[in-house]
């Protein structure tokens, strides 16, 4: 248990008032894993404390990070205090141990009680590193001063892996793009197979991908499975990397490295193999290609250590200016829904998103188009109402759901002016004009 000690000083730290979120979940991470080491070289009579204390530790991460998007800085005061009780007594795991335990798995309820930071679901055109674009599912904070948990930052925009593989028309684009990028890496690395992490907490991210990506690319692939700390159970799948092999990482969201880090240092300490790359739907670092350090101990008390070169399908930094025109609230009340409802929404283009100028006043750059003599229109509704019977028959008429579409306020659409006869056709009423681009 030296190593849960080395990481309680952090707490004193955290108990005295620490508010800064990403502060607060490196912390948490660093005494998870401290808590995951002890738990895999306890013996039988030492097991049940680190046991305990993990499972309560992954608790607070799977209602704290994105999958909940719940906000824990009102509770960390008081959740860090009981958590260092807990990690002092987790060697003996005696009476204080479980009174502390109850007090921490409290909290959790507290988290699940509490209100979730309103989010809206969205599809976007995200530009990517090969300069086209993506479609994906996303949520996006309704509110610019509450932004959402990712790992172990703030983030306006979280596009969510599984919501766009399971999408029937946007999950095929999604393994041709890690396709692409894995067979770019493999050459350039001497990749060997592909790893997918089954992570304990979060998204479910990229482990959907192993059946297609490794018929896709060629390759053999296993799962590497997060929560198992005998290494017998860590690997899954009839395939197992050996030490002269290469492996390259799929994982869904790069914020720190973290959990790439901590599946390369495994895959190093237990098997000996070595990881060379790894390929990310989104990256939150601002280097184009980041590379992430890592070490692992290996047995006679010497160290092996490697670097992860990682390549991201789109970044934060990129897809950023398009956060101001998604969060537009009286456009996303017509576009989108709020979690938990129907989460249909049209298309923000990169290509269609306002620009603003000094003095606040947005001026439209020209949507792509397929045709490019075609002419857009502006099409103004009298009402709200309007806008969702029209946006409701652009989806459903096999003509109208082939054009590309926004809305600057959300009682105005740019769209062909080969749809205005279709619209009118239905009874719609409303005003138009030509579009003037900057």
């Amino acid at each position: 248990m030296g190593i849960v000690s080395q990481v309680e000083a952090d707490w004193i730290e955290t108990a005295s008032g620490l508010s800064k979120k990403d502060e607060f979940s490196d912390r948490l991470f660093k005494l998870h894993t401290a808590i995951s080491a002890a738990q895999a070289s306890a013996d039988r009579d030492s097991f049940v404390g680190p046991a305990l204390a993990r499972y309560a530790i992954e608790q607070i991460f799977q209602h704290y990070i994105e999958d909940d998007r719940v906000d824990i800085r009102p509770i960390v005061e008081e959740i860090s205090g009981e958590l260092k009780t807990l990690i002092a007594t987790t060697n003996e795991a005696n009476f204080e141990f479980f009174e502390a335990l109850k007090a921490v798995l409290k909290r959790v309820y507290d988290l699940c009680a509490q209100t979730q930071i309103p989010s809206i679901s969205t599809l976007v055109d995200v530009p990517t590193r090969s300069g086209s674009e993506l479609r994906l599912r996303a949520w996006i904070s309704k509110d610019s001063r509450a932004n959402l948990p990712v790992s172990k930052g703030w983030y306006p925009f979280v596009p969510i892996l599984e919501d766009s593989l399971l999408d029937p028309e946007l999950g095929q684009s999604v393994v041709d793009a890690f396709a692409a990028q894995v067979r770019e890496l493999a050459d350039d690395a001497d990749i060997h197979c592909l790893g997918f992490i089954e992570k304990t907490m979060g998204p479910v991210g990229a482990i959907l991908l192993a059946p297609i990506l490794t018929q896709a690319v060629g390759l053999p692939g296993f799962v590497f499975r997060e929560g198992y700390w005998t290494p017998r159970n860590q690997l899954a799948g009839p395939f197992t990397p050996n030490k002269n092999q290469r492996v390259l990482l799929i994982y869904d969201l790069m914020v720190s490295g973290g959990g790439l880090r901590h599946a390369a240092q495994i895959l190093d300490q237990n098997f000996g193999v070595q990881t060379s790359g790894a390929v990310v739907l989104m990256s939150y670092d601002k280097n184009v290609d980041p590379e992430i350090r890592y070490f692992a101990p290996a047995t006679g008390g010497s160290e092996s250590h490697g670097t992860i070169q990682v390549r991201p399908i789109t970044r934060f930094v990129d897809v950023e200016p398009l956060v101001p025109n998604l969060r537009n609230r009286q456009s996303l009340s017509t576009f989108t829904t709020v979690r938990g409802r129907d989460t249909s929404s049209p298309t923000v283009s990169r290509s269609r998103v306002a620009s603003t100028s000094n003095r606040g006043e947005a001026t439209m750059s020209k949507p792509e188009t397929k045709n490019s003599m075609e002419t857009l229109i502006a099409i103004r509704f009298k009402n709200g109402d309007d806008v969702d019977r029209a946006i409701d028959l652009i989806y459903s008429d096999p003509v109208l759901s082939k054009m590309s579409f926004d809305s600057p306020d959300g009682y105005e659409l740019h769209i062909s002016q080969s749809a205005e006869p279709i619209l009118k056709k239905h009874g719609l009423k409303f005003k138009s004009r030509l579009l003037e681009f900057a």
